[in-house]
Parts: C-alpha cells; sequence; structure tokens
C-alpha cells in the first residue's frame, strides 16, 4: 500500500513538472517568433516582413485553438501584430490596410480594453502602436 501511494506521487510529481515545462516551452516558442517577427517587421522588406507577422499570426491562433489558456496574451499580441500589418499596408500602399485594421479592431473588443470609451477605435489603435513601436526591443 505505501509502495501504491510512493509511485503514484511520483508519478504525478513527473506529470506535473512535465506539464510545467511544457507552458514554459510553448511561451519561450512564442517569445522567440514574437521577437523574430518584430525584427522582420522592424529591418525587412515589404513582402517579408508581411509574411513574418501574418505566420506569427497563425502560430498564435494555432497555439490558443490547443491550449486556450494563451488566448488573452495571444489576442493581445495578434492584435498589435494586425496593427502593424495595417501600418505596412499603409507605408506601402498595399490594400490590406482595411481588412488588417478590421481584424486588429475585433481583437481589441475581444481584449481586455473592450471598455474603455474609444480604446479599439483605428486612431487610438493606431497611436498605441506607434507608441508601442518605439520601445526599443530585447
Amino acid at each position: 500500500m505505501q509502495l501504491t501511494s510512493l509511485v503514484l506521487i511520483s508519478v504525478l510529481a513527473v506529470l506535473l513538472v512535465s506539464a510545467c515545462k511544457s507552458s514554459d516551452d510553448k511561451l519561450a516558442e512564442a517569445a522567440a517568433r514574437g521577437n523574430a517577427a518584430y525584427k522582420q517587421y522592424k529591418t525587412a522588406d515589404y513582402q517579408t516582413a508581411k509574411a513574418a507577422l501574418l505566420d506569427y499570426i497563425k502560430f498564435l491562433d494555432q497555439t490558443t485553438a490547443s491550449d486556450p489558456k494563451f488566448a488573452n496574451m495571444n489576442n493581445q499580441d495578434a492584435l498589435f501584430s494586425y496593427l502593424r500589418l495595417a501600418k505596412l499596408e499603409r507605408k506601402n500602399n498595399g490594400s490590406d490596410e482595411p481588412r488588417y485594421m478590421a481584424e486588429a479592431i475585433s481583437r481589441c473588443e475581444k481584449g481586455s480594453v473592450r471598455d474603455k470609451g474609444n480604446a479599439c477605435s483605428p486612431d487610438a489603435l493606431r497611436a498605441m502602436i506607434d507608441k508601442v513601436d518605439t520601445i526599443p526591443a530585447k
């Protein structure tokens, strides 16, 4: 009986450590991908930057689908990425700016700022991402 309890406790401990490591791995991968996409956005040509941001958004959406506990964080990162896509489109005379801004507004309205007046208006979102983008990357 004592041995069975000890084995059960050991198995549970291993499962808990594995679950924590898995979450840490997902966070680390999200951070690395986010940093890479941001670097491309800041330094690469239009098509490369656009592809990097779209790939990052796809990763965020897949991560959220497989592990909903990351939904809020991923939604915020996707919001920033859609705003950056809208800026890229405007800067490069692309045709997708309205689509990306609409998606950013939708993500904003789903997020934690949805009840703060005009926080999800296009002008407020443009001002927010302009301010966020002045913060030096780590």
